[in-house]
């Protein structure tokens, strides 16, 4: 056998733990050591005393105990000291319940217990006695025997109802059609609406049920409401555990068997499923059988009346008459003792109570003086403030009276409850003096709405008695108990020397009680008044809160409606000004004007340009094609372009005009849009004026511009050049005039001095439709046409421009390009002219002059 092992070593094992192995030793050095080692002595509390140990008399030494396993077989716990059985695996639980049996059980003979004790002596007998009863009497149950029962129960009885029944029924198309009309009453138009209806609902359930597949919906058409009445009979089989005490040995076998006794026969049963329906439907039952109906000693009980407590027997086991009530029960008590305890507890209780009521009465003020403060056109509107007006001041007054401060008292608002005395509470509590009886109420609500001076003092004369004798006070009571139970600081006072003095236990039990009592309710009143209190300094701050918001935003509103209608009149003038200059205008007949092609002929449409010729000198168009397409397509020129298209607006509402434009650089795409110009113009016409100052810059730039609906413009071309006019979107109708010619029919009747340029435009600009159709027959060479997106205009230098937008879609805007040709070089002179006519500079001129004679080369 190896080495013994420790108790904590076997319960280690048990618990699947693992201990390091002891070393074994040697018996010889134990003795020896044990031998001379000194035992120290315990000083007090267990603790190790600091006197010289004693060493053992005699060599020899105890040896301890080996540790050994229960004796209940398989079991591996170790032993109970001083006990055979463990403690871990309940087996001694079990055997201690055997033996309270055996002591306990009065039907066993003292033979049965000298033969149980003869078994018990023997370990294998009673190791295995006490396993078996171990399982029977789990202890984790906590009883000594467990058996199942089943009673049969019926019920019989009748139930009344109101029942509201909605459902969904299938419908195919067709047979809801069938429904609808000989049900709902639908026409056939409304019926149809109504299953479209249906068909779009999602939420409907749907399915594929119908006749050969048709799909059907369920429609929420059943609706039913009804009473129903029912008899029932419920027959019902109630299993449960119950304790069957000293099971014999048949009882044992019974249960092992799985045989239950019925409850109705008295006969055993087979259980079948844990339950014996089986069995009772095999019974024929009735509410006439005995075990459902009440026997004679039943009837003759009920009829005495209902089930009362079973009377006490006294000692000798004769029942009483009457039943003894238990008296309270006092416990040991010794008021010379507990006076001066309760007596410090009160005082301490009490000092508590004061400085509460002192913390509270400096919120109720504040919240008072906050009250007082109050707009007065706030107070005459809000009911609820008048609510915690009323509840604060009855609390605060409940306050100053159990203090005995009355003369603290403060009104706040009138109440007409005040002075109404209460029939339950005067007859109980009665007033001091018939000469302090309060008011009736329709005398208080006859008077003024405002808390006079002679009320408050009359308020603060009334006796304690009387205040608690009010209907208000009976009405708004806040603490717990009767009314008549609210004390004063004087009363508890009074009960402190009554406490010191009272040596009777029943009475000190009964003042003890009190004291609870009364100082339960003078806790809760502080706390009451705080919270009335903070209630209606909340509700307070919220209504001047809301009361200044509403105002600022009554007057930023009135701010707002003031500044909207001085721009409503501002807007008003500027529309009647803009009004009356359109009634007084008349519309601009050369804008407005539709000339037949005999008079003025359309713009010519080329399909494609020649390098050189005629058409260089007049007005022409072209259909931009893949090449235009290709050059707008460009990434930089469609950006450029959508910046452009969104932004040209708010330039030209800024600028209050008409049109706006924009020079454009590389990086808008200004070079893909030029090398498409090149395209088209012969170079052998292009010049090279780089030596004038900007000429360089004036043949290398392209502008974006935009166009108003509404717009209309006449004039000549910028720097009396030839230009290209590209649109992206929109459309404009233009009227081109050559200039030599209009001029020499204008000037014809017109007498020295000759008008400018400038004014002659202003002329033609009046001319209504008859006189500027009989100027246009006299010879002037002129042009129209509708420039629509993607599409090309060239209009060359001498030439009167007249544009107006077509107003169609939203946007009108494109590209331009301005270019001096060598082939208008006697029109370039005539623009020089226009130029010093108008009164331009001399340096304008000169410059002009200088790329005249490169055209002239």
């Amino acid at each position: 056998m190896g080495p013994k092992k420790t108790v904590k070593a076997l319960h280690a094992e048990e618990d699947g733990f693992d201990l390091p192995e002891e070393a074994p030793r040697d018996e010889s050095e134990g003795n020896l050591a044990e031998a001379h080692a000194s035992a120290r002595g315990r000083g007090r509390g267990g603790k190790k005393g600091g006197g010289r140990g004693r060493s053992k008399a005699t060599g020899e030494t105890k040896k301890r105990q080996p540790v050994t396993c229960c004796i209940v077989p398989g079991c591996t716990y170790p032993k109970y000291p001083g006990c055979r059985f463990c403690s871990l695996g309940d087996h001694k639980k079990a055997f201690d319940n055997l033996m309270y049996q055996r002591r306990s059980r009065k039907d066993i003979t003292q033979e049965q217990k000298d033969a149980f004790d003869e078994t018990m002596q023997d370990d294998g007998l009673a190791g295995r006695e006490v396993h078996q009863f171990a399982m029977d009497n789990p202890p984790e149950l906590k009883k000594k025997g467990l058996v199942d029962f089943a009673k049969f129960v019926r019920i019989r009885g009748e139930r009344l109802a109101t029942v509201d029944q909605n459902g969904c029924r299938p419908f195919t198309e067709r047979a809801w059609y069938k429904y609808a009309e000989n049900v709902e009453g639908l026409s056939e138009q409304e019926a149809q609406e109504q299953w479209k209806t249906f068909y779009a609902d999602r939420s409907l359930k749907r399915d594929n049920m119908g006749f050969h597949g048709a799909e059907r919906l369920w429609l929420p058409v059943h609706e039913l409401d009804f009473k129903e009445r029912s008899h029932y009979v419920d027959n019902q089989v109630h299993e449960f555990s119950g304790d069957l005490r000293a099971p014999a040995a048949a009882e044992r076998q019974m249960l092992k068997d799985g045989k239950h006794v019925c409850a109705v026969c008295g006969e055993f049963a087979v259980c079948r499923n844990s339950s014996l329906q089986d069995h009772l439907k095999r019974q024929d039952l009735s509410f006439d059988d005995e075990h459902f109906s009440r026997s004679a000693m039943q009837m003759e009980d009920l009829a005495k009346g209902p089930p009362t407590t079973p009377h006490k027997k006294d000692s000798k086991g004769k029942m009483k008459d009457e039943d003894e009530l238990t008296p309270e029960k006092v416990a040991s008590l010794n008021p010379t003792r507990e006076g001066p305890i309760l007596h410090r507890s009160m005082e301490s209780s009490r000092k508590k109570i004061v400085q509460d009521f002192k913390k509270c009465d400096l919120v109720a003020k504040k919240a008072m003086d906050t009250f007082k403060e109050h707009p007065t056109e706030l107070k005459a509107a809000d009911r609820a403030l008048l609510s915690f007006a009323r509840t604060l001041q009855f609390r605060f007054e409940t306050g100053c009276r159990c203090q005995g401060q009355a003369k603290d008292i403060q009104q706040m608002v009138p109440d007409a409850s005040m002075c109404a005395v209460g029939p339950s509470v005067s007859a109980s509590v009665g007033s001091d003096s018939a000469a302090a009886a309060p008011p009736s109420p329709s005398s208080t609500a006859a008077k003024s709405q405002v808390v006079t001076a002679e009320q408050l003092a009359a308020r603060q004369a009334m006796s304690f008695r009387d205040f608690l004798a009010e209907v208000r006070t009976q009405k708004h009571k806040f603490w717990d108990g009767n009314v008549a139970d609210l004390p004063t600081l004087e009363e508890v006072e009074e009960m402190q020397d009554k406490a010191l003095t009272e040596r009777d236990p029943l009475e000190f039990a009964k003042l003890k009680k009190e004291w609870a009592l009364k100082e339960k309710i003078l806790q809760c009143i502080p706390k009451a008044i705080k919270q009335a209190a903070d209630d209606i300094s909340k509700h307070m701050k919220v209504k001047v809160t809301e009361n200044n918001r509403e105002k600022r935003r009554r007057d930023e509103q009135t701010s707002k409606d003031a500044l909207r209608k001085i721009r409503e009149d501002a807007q008003a003038a500027a529309d009647q000004v803009k009004r009356r200059k359109t009634e007084g205008k008349k519309a601009q007949a050369l804008f407005t004007i539709t000339l037949p092609v005999e008079t003025v002929p359309q713009v010519p449409m080329l399909t494609d340009t020649c390098k050189s010729g005629d058409h260089w000198k007049s007005p022409w168009m072209m259909s931009g094609g893949e090449d235009l397409a290709a050059c707008l397509g460009d990434s930089a020129l469609q950006r450029a372009l959508s910046s452009w298209g969104s932004q040209y607006k708010r330039a030209m509402s800024n600028a209050k005009l008409t049109q706006a434009s924009l020079p454009m650089d590389d990086k808008q795409g200004r070079p893909s849009f030029n090398a498409y110009i090149e395209k088209l113009l012969p170079r052998s016409e292009v010049p090279d004026i780089s030596e004038v100052a900007g000429g360089k810059g004036f043949m290398d730039a392209t502008w974006l511009f935009g166009l108003a609906m509404d717009n209309t413009c006449a004039g000549f071309i910028p720097n009396h050049a030839s230009t290209f006019r590209v649109l992206v979107v929109g459309e404009v109708r233009f009227f081109i005039i050559e200039w030599c010619s209009l001029s020499s029919v204008m000037l014809q009747n017109e007498p020295e001095p000759k008008p400018n340029p400038e004014a002659l435009l202003t002329k033609l600009q009046t001319l209504d439709e008859t006189a500027l159709t009989e100027i246009l027959k006299q010879g002037i060479n002129s042009r129209q046409c509708v420039l629509k997106a993607k599409q090309v205009l060239f209009i060359p230098a001498g030439w009167l421009v007249v544009e107006a937008a077509v107003p169609q879609g939203e946007h009108i805007y494109g590209l331009r390009k301005n270019v001096f040709l060598k082939s208008s070089a006697n029109k370039y002179e005539e623009g020089i002219k226009i130029t010093q006519a108008s009164g331009n500079s001399e340096s304008a001129c000169e410059r002009m002059r200088k790329v005249l004679e490169i055209l002239k080369k």
